[in-house]
């Protein structure tokens, strides 16, 4: 039970938590890398941006940078979603400084049209690393890291997923194989060394792509 625990037997272990890395972390298997590159305030708000953007275009993503505090805004549609993020600077500011008065102001900034209205649904903070986990693959254990777990990119190229979903592909194959007798337990050793050299090239790429742009 949550109460008491339970015990599992298992016979394979994979680390999908994100980049929590609760295995990771409680394994002591270090991250390496730059870490906060950028701390960013996430807002997702409920606003009908039609009135904003002509009828023909439909962006996925608007960079804002003649506001106070510029900003990026992101939709899936035009219509009633927009994920606007912030970055602020520690120590100078803290999330005890994103008040909703705050808050408000920047997103009004960010629409650029005052008389539109919008609902502030969610705030959260993050911050931006590019770092690689120093293993993939605790052999004490048979354990695994895939996708956030094993590394963090700047989002500039959306590489974080595809290395992700690549990290899933490379190690589910390779378990299919041992399990039914195909292949000897030793591929399981080669995923770590593949998957870690496909991430410090993407890491790269990404923190290129972010720096270009700053």
């Amino acid at each position: 039970t949550s109460r008491t625990g339970y015990m599992v037997n298992y016979k394979y272990v994979v680390d999908a938590t994100g980049s929590a890395g609760v295995l990771r972390r409680a394994l002591n298997v270090k991250m390496q890398g730059p870490k906060g590159i950028k701390h960013i305030v996430n807002v997702l708000v409920k606003v009908d941006l039609r009135r904003v953007f002509p009828s023909y275009e439909k962006p996925l993503m608007n960079w804002v940078i003649s506001t106070p505090m510029p900003g990026i805004s992101i939709h899936s549609n035009l219509t009633n979603r927009m994920n606007a993020q912030f970055v602020y600077n520690p120590p100078y500011e803290g999330k005890e400084d994103f008040t909703e008065t705050r808050i408000n102001e920047l997103v009004s900034g960010l629409i650029g049209d005052s008389s539109i209205p919008f609902e502030v649904e969610d705030l959260s903070f993050w911050r931006m690393d590019c770092q690689i986990a120093e293993r993939y693959y605790i052999n004490q254990g048979n354990v695994f890291l895939v996708g956030d777990s094993a590394h963090r990119f700047p989002p500039t190229g959306g590489l974080g997923m595809n290395t992700g979903i690549a990290d899933a592909q490379a190690l589910a194959w390779r378990l299919g194989m041992v399990e039914r007798g195909q292949a000897s337990p030793m591929l399981l050793a080669q995923y770590g060394p593949e998957r870690r050299s496909a991430a410090l090239q993407n890491s790269a790429v990404s923190y290129d792509n972010f720096m270009r742009m700053e």
